[in-house]
């Protein structure tokens, strides 16, 4: 042991009281000697710097100078008890020079030398330690504060484990109350008894490593029941020594079930993906295959299991297709967007492609899923109605019947270009006219105005008639017009249908035809009788000579005849007002006797022919005053009666006026004839228009057929195929199949069949007239039950749920069962294709069905964008699609309408709030059923 050195012997006493008393004056701590009485007797510069006073006034002051609330009485106290146990520890203040309180620590020491009586004290400013105390509970009281607003639990406990502060939370949490942890609880009391060895080792680890780290316990709650949590806790300090933890406390039970749905979804998908028909592979962020589903050996002829950690590029049968695949993968990998494409792989197989994104707990990206759906079939179908709809599409437009679209007022909506080539102008310009400028009046005449009226009060569906139109150079056209009337969803008028043919040729041919017949029949049963009279002398072309020379024509006479070499002819005279005029060198009486004998024997004839009996008596009573008199019939109209006086002034002004009337009614008796001829031309073109209004509908029907068979008659075969892929697949596997699965999937195989079976005949059916459909009393409930069943697969596949709302005990409708599943089909479809442009989850179609007192109402609606204000008017129209041309023929939602139509049925098309669109239809009930 190495020898302890000791202090130089010859240090005198002196020396030693000098070093001593220089160690007290310049030590770090403020040293103060007081008397009994409490005076200074000594200060060092350290009690000089804390107190601001010099050394000098110290030692002229007392303890009460520097310590406003000690009085005697306390003092005196303090003294008895400093020498009693030689030494007191106490914290006070001192009052400095400059009146500031500061914090002191006092070690005061008791020393006594005869009767003398001395406090030896070191004193130490402690402001600072005071400051950094309340810092440091202010800091305290703020991470509680903050902590009973976190939703988890926060907790502090020694290191035995014995809580100091927990949380409001917790309470709600644990279920516990205030007062089961008012006494003193220990953590290892709330967590069962398989974790403490483990807590320990825990908390050992974070004093060596100064780190924390989570880990996963149960706490057990007031009910007995275990909460799942996970704890994150740290060392507290104190003095630099480990005294306790602090930790939050975070409930992990919806993680855990998260976790075991997660591992249950797996699980089903795997189920599914191996026993669908669709190919199924699943890809991680690198494109290499983690997945694949045996449909992989059925297109490659290898086996799925050699695709696993395969890239796209190292993929056989996806290497023609392979740079298209990878972008689609990174494209949703990029923008976590579902995305579907078509593909052509193996040169074998078109594949309707989805590419899924898989999204983990913290919803990052994770995986794509890749599922290919065999449409190859579907894909010649496809081909074959586009090609159908091209050809629909050429006959509309290349139509040579002009065709427009006019509002209830006449103006042009639209016209087609056959119309534009009748008239001359463009479309643009016909978009600024009205109907009634093509034939040059403001107003509708007699006979369409009442087509109108009945077109508007639904006793005709069309009217037609032949009216004479300008072009745009002002030239004259004859047309046959045929006029509808499309109506609004709730019956309003809409707009017109106008269909124009151009007879302009074939009228004047007819016209001078018939005029020219008219007048040689006239002309021939005259000369015929005049030669049964035998009268040789008798020129007949001589007589119209003379009269054509002595008369000007007036209103009841238009026309006079002229006669040539070869034929009878025809020409409009020039009015010469309503008087007849006499030239006065020409006299009646040039007329030979012989000739007025015979004109008379004329009138005889005309008289008792086949005529209104208004006009055989007007003829007698004229007889005294004509001696030659016959009506002019001539086309389709009667113009008048041809009259020559006996005389000037025979036919006094009120003879006139009244035969003036009479020839108008007489006219319209005449007409009749031609009326029918018209009625006949009318029937003929009428037929016409039937059989191509014919076509189109079934061109339409061809369309809406190809468009469904994928998913009416493809998606029974893919479930069967699914039912027995599963079976062969367990079988040979040489695995048992419960007999009762087995027997089911048969019975859903024979439903299929079955099912098939009647889509078929519904195909054929569908090809069938409203009169040769099977009408009979329907269940509307359960029909819309069938159809949600049969397009299950489909709405699976395009991520849509479909909710059915239907009132109980709905009454019955007379309807065809067949093409009442149409319209649902159609119009399922329809909101299928308008929620495909929705990028977004949570799609969903809606089906209620409810009654009133006559109708019963079913409201089909979706949450899509819904419809724009501009289509509402427009969405039942035949060719209207929001969709590109090769994809839709826009005879969807018109064919609906109009199989409701021939039931009596509404449809109505609206926005609902807050999205989407809905259709309502109502029907009729069949009054005394229920």
């Amino acid at each position: 042991m190495k020898e302890q050195k000791k202090i130089p012997e010859a240090f005198s006493q002196k020396t030693l009281l000098k070093l001593f008393q220089t160690s007290i004056e310049n030590s770090l701590e403020a040293v103060l000697w007081t008397d009994q009485d409490g005076f200074f007797l000594f200060a060092n510069q350290k009690a000089s710097c804390i107190l601001g006073y010099s050394i000098e006034e110290i030692l002229e002051m007392s303890v009460f100078d520097i310590s406003p609330d000690l009085d005697q009485e306390k003092w005196r106290l303090f003294w008895e008890k400093l020498r009693l146990n030689q030494a007191v520890q106490i914290e006070t203040t001192h009052r400095k020079k400059d009146q500031k309180m500061i914090p002191i620590q006092i070690h005061a020491h008791y020393f006594r030398e005869e009767e003398e009586e001395i406090n030896f004290a070191f004193i130490k400013d402690i402001s600072l330690e005071k400051n950094l105390k309340t810092e440091l509970q202010k800091k305290e009281k703020t991470l509680h504060e903050f902590s009973e607003i976190l939703p988890e639990i926060v907790y502090e406990c020694d290191l035995e484990g014995n809580l100091t502060y927990i949380n409001s939370n917790a309470y709600q949490k644990l279920g516990y109350s205030q007062e089961d942890f008012s006494g003193k609880v220990n953590v290892y009391s709330i967590i069962p008894d398989q974790y403490h060895l483990e807590i320990k080792k825990n908390i050992e680890y974070n004093i060596q490593n100064q780190s924390s780290r989570g880990n996963e316990y149960e706490i057990i709650k007031k009910d007995g029941t275990l909460l799942p949590v996970m704890i994150h806790s740290s060392i507290v300090y104190e003095n630099e020594l480990p005294v306790g933890l602090r930790g939050i406390v975070i409930d992990v039970s919806e993680k855990k079930k998260q976790v075991e749905a997660l591992k249950e979804r797996e699980e089903s998908f795997r189920d599914l993906a191996e026993n669908t028909m669709d190919l199924v592979i699943r890809f991680d962020l690198d494109r290499i295959v983690i997945y694949a589903n045996p449909i992989v050996e059925k297109i490659s002829g290898k086996s799925f299991h050699n695709l696993i950690g395969k890239k796209i590029n190292e993929i056989s049968f996806l290497k023609e297709s392979a740079e298209k695949l990878e972008q689609t993968i990174l494209s949703v990998f990029e923008t976590k967007i579902l995305k579907r494409i078509q593909m052509f792989i193996n040169r074998s197989y078109w594949l309707d492609c989805f590419f899924i994104p898989e999204f983990s707990a913290s919803n990052e990206i994770k995986s794509v899923l890749f599922s290919g759906r065999d449409i190859s079939d579907y894909k010649t179908i496809e081909t074959a109605l586009r090609e159908s709809e091209e050809e629909f599409r050429s006959l509309f437009e290349e139509s040579g019947i002009a065709i427009a679209v006019s509002d209830t007022e006449g103006n042009f909506l639209n016209v087609n270009p056959a119309f534009v080539g009748l008239f001359g102008y463009s479309g643009r310009e016909f978009y600024k006219m009205n109907l009634k400028e093509l034939k040059k009046s403001n107003d509708l005449d007699d006979e369409e105005e009442k087509g109108v009226q009945k077109l508007i009060a639904g006793t005709l569906s069309s009217f037609q008639i032949e009216r004479k139109v300008y072009d745009k150079n002002s030239s004259e056209k004859w047309v046959l017009i045929n006029i509808s009337l499309i109506r609004w969803l709730e019956g309003t008028p809409k707009h017109f249908i106008v269909q124009m043919q151009d007879i302009t040729r074939q009228k004047k041919a007819e016209e001078k035809k018939s005029q020219i017949y008219e007048i040689q029949k006239n002309v021939n049963k005259i000369l015929s009788f005049i030669n049964n009279l035998g009268f040789d002398d008798f020129n007949f072309a001589q007589i119209l000579e003379k009269i054509s020379r002595a008369f000007q024509i007036n209103h009841l006479a238009l026309y006079i005849f002229q006669k040539d070499e070869t034929e009878i002819l025809f020409k409009k005279a020039e009015s010469a007002g309503s008087e007849i005029r006499y030239p006065e060198n020409i006299e009646i009486n040039s007329f030979s006797k012989n000739e007025r004998d015979a004109m008379k024997k004329i009138l005889f004839i005309y008289q008792n022919a086949k005529l209104p009996k208004i006009l055989q008596s007007i003829l007698k009573n004229l007889k005294s005053r004509c001696f030659y008199s016959f009506p002019l019939i001539l086309g389709e109209s009667f113009y008048g009666i041809f009259l020559v006086p006996g005389k000037t002034g025979c036919l006094k002004k009120h003879i006139r006026n009244f035969l003036s009337i009479v020839v108008q009614a007489l006219a319209s008796d005449w007409k009749r004839k031609k009326d029918y001829e018209k009625i006949q031309e009318i029937e003929r073109e009428k037929l016409i228009q039937e059989k191509l209004l014919l076509k189109t509908e079934k061109l339409a029907a061809l369309g809406t057929l190809a468009s469904s068979i994928n998913h009416e008659i493809n998606q029974p075969l893919q479930s069967i195929k699914m039912m027995t892929a599963s079976t062969l697949y367990w079988h040979e596997q040489h695995k048992d199949y419960p007999y009762e699965k087995v027997m089911d999937y048969f019975k859903k195989i024979s439903h299929t069949v079955d099912r098939i079976s009647e889509i078929i005949e519904h195909m054929r059916i569908s090809y069938k007239s409203k009169g040769e459909l099977k009408l009979e009393t329907v269940d509307v409930n359960q029909i819309i039950t069938k159809t949600k069943e049969f397009l299950s697969q489909k709405l699976m596949l395009h991520q849509i749920n479909i909710q059915l709302n239907l009132e109980k005990n709905l009454s019955k409708i007379i309807f065809s069962e067949i093409q009442f599943q149409q319209i649902l089909i159609n119009l399922i479809d329809n909101a299928v294709n308008s929620l495909d442009k929705e990028k977004k989850s949570g799609k969903k179609i809606e089906i209620k069905s409810f009654e009133n007192d006559e109708k019963i109402i079913i409201q089909i609606s979706d949450n899509g964008s819904g419809i724009e204000k501009d289509y509402l008017e427009k969405i039942f129209d035949p060719f209207f699609t929001t969709n590109p041309k090769e994809e839709s023929s826009g005879m969807g939602l018109y064919i609906v309408y109009n199989i409701l139509s021939s039931y009596n049925a509404i449809i109505k098309a609206s926005n609902q709030l807050p999205q989407g669109a809905v259709f309502t239809i109502e029907l009729n009930k069949e009054k005394g059923e229920k």
